[in-house]
């Protein structure tokens, strides 16, 4: 079980605490943040976006992101959205938002694996964020995709995107468009960790995700977290 007296978990809740609301989220974004996150956070804030891309990372985040700038290069996307204050801050400035899910022993592991996160803090993370997004499903704003069938059956996606959006984009060849969004993935991850990870799995890295899978299950936190996954997916298949 978690232990609160553990100084790092401390550290993680507080940061989640902080994430949860655009009062606190907002201060501290500007102070501790980045470059880059506080100039998107300001965009943000001026309700200047056609469509908000946000999920626990590793969920396909960057996937979609790409997959919509390749059909529609004038599309002004906020992407990556992993605090849920900034899913509140769009939905109040009436941003189509668009809600990636994943399984978690999926999507944890590929956090793990890239960022050298702590297992049991990334547990928490992803619950915290998929709770709040349970809490706002019902959001007319608000359209829930599945990893599975974004990656599986793109087609499909983009036309629910476009369904609910009301935004007008094409395309005519899907395995042309998904190829162009891969690639510009692979660049994106090898320019920032130097390596490409989205699509290349190797023998080592492998059994690493297979290590961390393991370690994940040993948390009594991932039943909670597999459980508002699969009340999620539900809900994103029932809509299809």
């Amino acid at each position: 079980m978690s232990n609160i007296s553990d100084p790092l978990l401390l550290i993680t809740r507080i940061k989640l605490w902080c994430r949860k609301y655009p009062f606190v989220y907002i201060p501290y974004a500007k102070t501790f943040c980045n470059p880059s996150l506080k100039a998107r956070l300001d965009e943000l804030l001026d309700g200047n976006h056609d469509i908000f891309i946000g999920g626990y990372g590793g969920s396909g985040n960057g996937f979609l992101y790409h997959l919509l700038r390749t059909v529609n290069q004038e599309l002004k996307l906020y992407h990556h959205g992993h605090a849920p204050a900034t899913i509140t801050i769009a939905l109040k400035r009436n941003i189509p938002v668009v809600i990636v899910i994943r399984d978690p022993l999926d999507a944890i592991s590929s956090v793990v694996l890239r960022f050298n996160t702590g297992v049991q803090s990334s547990i928490l993370s992803y619950i915290s964020f998929y709770k709040f997004i349970y809490k706002t499903i019902q959001h007319r704003s608000l359209l829930l995709l599945d990893f599975s069938g974004l990656t599986e059956n793109t087609d499909s996606a983009l036309k629910r995107i476009r369904h609910f959006t009301g935004i007008d984009f094409n395309w005519d060849d899907i395995r042309k468009v998904q190829n162009e969004a891969i690639a510009s993935v692979e660049q994106r991850t090898e320019k920032i960790l130097g390596s490409k990870t989205f699509n290349t799995p190797d023998a080592n890295r492998t059994i690493l995700k297979e290590r961390v899978k393991l370690s994940i299950r040993q948390f009594p936190k991932y039943q909670e977290a597999k459980f508002i996954h699969k009340s999620l997916w539900e809900h994103a298949n029932r809509k299809n």
